[in-house]
C-alpha cells in the first residue's frame, strides 16, 4: 500500500472517530438538554421554582427555541415576583413563535401585576389580532378592561368588560375581573347589577363573600348619598357658610410637628382650590367649627384611619394615632377627603375625585379634583340666604 493511500485511510479513521464523538456528544447533549427540561417543569410543579428557572436555564443554553421550557422558565419567575424578567422571557416567546397562545395571556396577567397598564392593552389587542376566535378570548378582554381601568379610560374599560360578559356568562374568573372593573371605576349602578346576578349564578364560589361585602357598599353608598343625607349636607354648609373664616382646631399634643403641618396644608389646599372656603387655626376646640383629634381606634367599623361626625356646632375629624402621619402616603388624600365631608360633601363615585367613596383601581388621587371643588362652590353658593 503506497504512503498516500496510507494516509486516506488513516484520515477517513480518524474523520469516522470525530464522527462517532460528535455524534455521541450531540446525543449526549439532547438526552442532557430533555433531562434538564424535564426537570425544569417537575420542580415547578412541585413549587421549587428557583430550582426550575436553574434547570430551564441549562436547557435553553443548548435548545434556545425550545418554547416549553421557555414558558415554564417564565411562569416560574413569575412564581418568583419576578416581573420584569418573566414578562422578557414571554415576549421572547411570543416573538420565537406567535403562535403560542398560552404566552399572551401569561403575559398579559404578568404584566397587569407589574402595573405596566399600556404594555397590557397592546399585548391583548396583539392577542385579539392573531386569535380572534381564541380560546383565551374572554380572559384577554377581561384582562384589557383592566388595562385601561388602571389608566382612567373608563368608557372603554366598560365596553370590553361587557364583552367579556357577554361571550361566557358560565366563568366565574371572568366575571371576578369584570367585577373588579366596575368596582374600581365608579360605575356604582352597573356594580350592583353585576354583583347581583353574580351571585345567582355562581352561589358556591369562593369569592362569594367578597361579592357580597362590595355589593353592600355599593348599596351604602346609594342609600348615603340618599335624599335625606343631601338635606343634612346643605344645612351644615349653610351653617358653616355664615360663619367664615371656619376656626379649625389640630391637637397637637398627640402628632408630630410634620404630621400637624400636613393637615394644615391640607386645608389651606380646598381653601385655594375652591376659592370660596377660608380657614383659620385656633388654639381652643371649644371655639371650633371643624376639631382634629388622634384616637387610639375608631368606633366606625369600615375604615381604621379617619372617620368624620358631627355634633350641632362641630364637625369632628378623627384620626387613628396609629396610622394617619405624614409619613404614610395614604395620609395626605385622606387629610383632604375627610376635610371635604367636613365642609359638607358626599361621596363621589368618579374615581378622579379626592372625594371618591372607595380605592380606585387606579390608586387614590392625591390631589383635588375640579368636579371636588365645584362641588363646594355650588354647595356654598346656594347655602346662602
Amino acid at each position: 500500500m503506497s504512503a498516500n493511500k496510507r494516509q486516506t485511510r488513516q484520515f477517513d479513521v480518524i474523520l469516522g472517530i470525530i464522527a462517532l464523538h460528535c455524534t455521541a456528544f450531540l446525543a449526549g447533549c439532547f438526552t442532557r438538554t430533555s433531562r434538564m427540561a424535564s426537570q425544569a417543569w417537575t420542580e415547578y410543579e412541585r413549587g421549587n421554582f428557583s430550582q426550575a428557572v436553574a434547570s430551564a436555564n441549562i436547557a435553553l443554553e443548548v435548545s434556545p427555541d425550545d418554547c416549553g421550557t421557555r414558558y415554564t422558565k417564565a411562569c416560574a419567575l413569575w412564581k418568583l415576583n419576578k416581573l420584569n424578567e418573566a414578562s422578557k422571557e414571554l415576549e421572547i416567546l411570543i416573538q420565537t413563535k406567535p403562535r403560542y397562545e398560552d404566552a399572551y395571556v401569561a403575559l398579559a396577567a404578568v404584566l397587569l401585576a407589574a402595573d405596566e397598564n399600556q404594555s397590557v392593552i397592546r399585548v391583548c389587542k396583539q392577542y385579539l389580532i392573531e386569535f380572534p376566535s381564541g380560546k383565551y378570548r374572554n380572559q384577554i378582554l377581561a384582562d384589557l378592561a383592566n388595562g385601561l381601568a388602571h389608566i382612567g379610560q373608563y368608557e372603554e374599560a366598560w365596553t370590553w368588560a361587557s364583552k367579556a360578559i357577554a361571550s361566557d356568562a358560565n366563568d366565574p374568573t371572568v366575571w371576578q375581573q369584570v367585577l373588579h372593573v366596575f368596582y374600581g371605576t365608579g360605575n356604582r349602578a352597573k356594580a350592583i347589577s353585576l354583583s347581583q346576578q353574580y351571585l345567582v349564578l355562581f352561589p358556591n364560589d369562593k369569592e362569594v363573600p367578597q361579592v357580597q361585602r362590595m355589593l353592600a357598599f355599593f348599596q351604602n353608598e346609594q342609600q348615603r348619598n340618599s335624599d335625606d343625607v343631601a338635606r343634612f349636607r346643605k344645612y351644615w354648609a349653610r351653617k358653616l357658610s355664615k360663619d367664615l373664616p371656619l376656626r379649625v382646631y389640630i391637637q397637637n399634643d398627640k402628632a408630630d410637628d410634620n404630621t400637624v403641618n400636613s393637615l394644615r396644608r391640607a386645608f389651606l389646599e380646598w381653601e385655594k382650590s375652591t376659592e370660596v372656603v377660608r380657614f383659620k387655626f385656633v388654639e381652643s376646640p371649644v371655639s371650633a367649627r371643624i376639631k382634629c383629634m388622634w384616637v387610639g381606634r375608631l368606633e366606625v367599623k369600615d375604615t381604621d384611619f379617619a372617620a368624620t361626625s358631627y355634633t350641632d356646632d362641630q364637625a369632628i375629624i378623627s384620626f387613628v394615632a396609629s396610622n394617619a402621619c405624614a409619613s404614610n402616603p395614604e395620609f395626605k388624600p385622606c387629610c383632604l377627603h375627610e376635610i371635604g365631608h367636613a365642609l359638607g360633601l358626599s361621596h363621589s363615585l368618579n374615581p378622579k375625585d379626592i372625594m371618591c367613596g372607595f380605592k380606585p383601581i387606579n390608586g387614590r388621587p392625591q390631589g383635588i379634583s375640579a368636579n371636588d371643588a365645584d362641588r363646594i362652590r355650588k354647595l356654598y353658593s346656594r347655602s346662602h340666604p
